[in-house]
């Protein structure tokens, strides 16, 4: 799994490369889109179809800026869930899940917890949210993330 890439999280989206923004697209918004279209018909009628969004991808939330390209790249991902929860007609749950502020990599050692707590979270959404249907944006503990 992964929940994503980013590049500098000051840079603007007036300062950032065409290649940049190409790479954090496609990575975090393309390529798993392109998995659920791929493999839904795998999944069992009552299990779960998710993606790995953030809270940052809220267009509704974002008031501090910053993350303008990553932002950007969850902001797509989540409306692409959208659009092929209403295309499909789709009725297993749907999940664009935000893993929180772990410690990896992108979100730095100062992030709030590690990766089990957020793994651990994360799974038990999932649980909570098999046999269930429609398209739902929520966080580790599974919470309503707003749009």
């Amino acid at each position: 799994m992964n929940a994503g890439v980013a590049n500098d999280p000051n840079e603007t989206i007036g300062a950032v490369s065409t290649e940049e923004f190409n790479r954090v697209m496609m990575t975090n918004a393309l390529s798993p889109m392109r998995l659920v279209e791929r493999f839904a018909n795998l999944v069992p009628s009552r299990g779960v179809i998710a993606v790995m969004s953030s809270e940052l991808g809220s267009v509704a939330n974002n008031d501090s800026g910053g993350w303008e390209v990553y932002r950007a790249s969850k902001a797509a991902l989540n409306t692409l869930m959208r659009s092929f929860a209403v295309r499909s007609g789709e009725m297993r749950a749907l999940l664009a899940i935000c893993p929180g502020w772990v410690r990896t990599d992108m979100g730095t050692s100062s992030a709030l917890f590690d990766v089990e707590t957020s793994i651990r979270g994360v799974l038990n959404m999932i649980e909570a949210r098999t046999g269930t249907s429609g398209l739902v944006y929520a966080n580790y503990e599974n919470k309503m993330v707003s749009w």
